[in-house]
């Protein structure tokens, strides 16, 4: 008998999918340019110099992580 298995319960499974949640949700490039004032231009800039970070969930279908341009703003604001 397996007595010292702990099962995982929906709870467990919700906790892990909300906590993945979190650090993926993410904006278009227009929307990041809005939040930060800037260009798109600016946005690509960005990425490019990997200061944020840029999905690409296809050819056409760019995302901006909201993590990654609260880092950004962190990161900016220290200087």
């Amino acid at each position: 008998l397996l007595t010292n298995v702990k099962m995982k319960t929906d709870e467990d499974y919700f906790n892990a999918i909300a906590a993945n949640v979190e650090r993926t949700q993410t904006v278009t490039r227009k929307t990041a340019a809005r939040l930060l004032d800037c260009h798109t231009s600016f946005i690509d800039t960005l990425c490019t110099r990997g200061e944020i970070k840029k999905l690409n969930l296809g050819p056409y279908c760019k995302r901006i992580t909201l993590q990654s341009i609260n880092d950004f703003l962190t990161r900016a604001s220290s200087n």
